[in-house]
């Protein structure tokens, strides 16, 4: 149970956030900015959410040329590692999304850009924390969507500490500004903390690139490790262009699995150039021709 009683009044409460929002993000560590957050969260509520085996997960990893083997598709080696929205250099995060489309938008793909996207499903019930699911968060991020209901940020000064997260950890970040990803990562570390022997399994939030129309996840290294998401599927595309919120790309090669640690590719020799929005393509080989049907069962033609 969350004791309210133990929260700092509103006034204190806004009187760290000015403290906080003072700092020189450049000269602050995640760590000065993480005791700040712990004392504004100091008694905060919100629900975490069991997910059911069977969530469909998206990530896309931008690669010039086809990996070859599992680990190119998990998280990055230690020293690929950058500093993301909720982790440093030198963390390993699987950062995936529930649609195909968002992947694309969280990357910034560009015309030219070539990368793999990889299809995970969850083979087991999963913990996961959120941030930003609040009113004002999604009409700041323009999304046509409604929040998904949390009543656990009615504790106390939650509502209030809630937005404050929200609008935070939900900021569009660039080059220009990635100072702001320690104020992120900070808020990411608390929301991942272990509580009552229960170990988050990741942190979900609204996408920022794509409206918050989707959900993006922010999984740990542990849960992949200990295979709690299963390998469906492999694409290695090329967008080719990007016009009227809608990504066109060219589907280059397809794998529907590992053999050992080795991608399993078909070695296409045809390509298929499609819409984000489009069914999936599943492409199969029909005396001695690689042939792509949609969800409905018609083919689609190769280039």
């Amino acid at each position: 149970m969350i004791d309210p009683n133990l929260a700092p009044d509103l006034n204190t409460v806004k009187k760290i956030i000015e403290e906080l929002d003072s700092l020189d993000h450049k000269k602050a560590t995640i760590e000065d900015l993480r005791i700040y957050i712990n004392k504004i969260t100091t008694g905060y509520g919100v629900y975490a959410y069991y997910f059911n085996h069977g969530l469909v997960l998206f990530r896309g990893v931008l690669y010039p040329q086809k990996p070859t083997s599992f680990e190119h598709l998990i998280y990055p080696p230690l020293n690929k590692t950058k500093i993301n929205r909720a982790s440093d250099v030198g963390e390993q995060m699987f950062y995936s999304s529930t649609s195909r489309k968002a992947v694309l938008y969280e990357l910034f793909a560009k015309p030219g850009d070539r990368l793999v996207i990889s299809i995970w499903k969850t083979n087991n019930v999963l913990f996961f924390n959120n941030v930003g699911y609040t009113k004002a968060n999604f009409e700041a991020l323009s999304s046509k969507r409604i929040p998904r209901d949390l009543p656990g940020v009615s504790i106390g000064n939650s509502p209030f500490v809630a937005e404050y997260l929200a609008k935070s950890f939900c900021q569009p970040i660039s080059e220009e500004n990635n100072d702001m990803y320690k104020m992120t990562i900070a808020i990411a570390r608390v929301h991942l903390q272990n509580v009552i022997g229960n170990k988050f399994s990741g942190l979900f939030y609204p996408t920022v690139q794509m409206n918050a129309e989707d959900e993006n996840f922010a999984i740990i290294k542990e849960t992949i490790d200990h295979g709690l998401l299963d390998l469906e599927r492999v694409e290695f595309i090329e967008i080719i262009d990007k016009k009227e919120n809608r990504y066109q790309y060219k589907v280059i090669d397809v794998a529907d699995g590992m053999r050992g640690n080795t991608i399993d590719w078909k070695n296409l020799n045809k390509s298929w150039t499609v819409y984000d929005d489009s069914d999936e393509l599943f492409i199969v080989k029909e005396s001695g021709q690689f042939i792509a049907y949609n969800e409905n069962g018609d083919i689609v033609d190769a280039d």
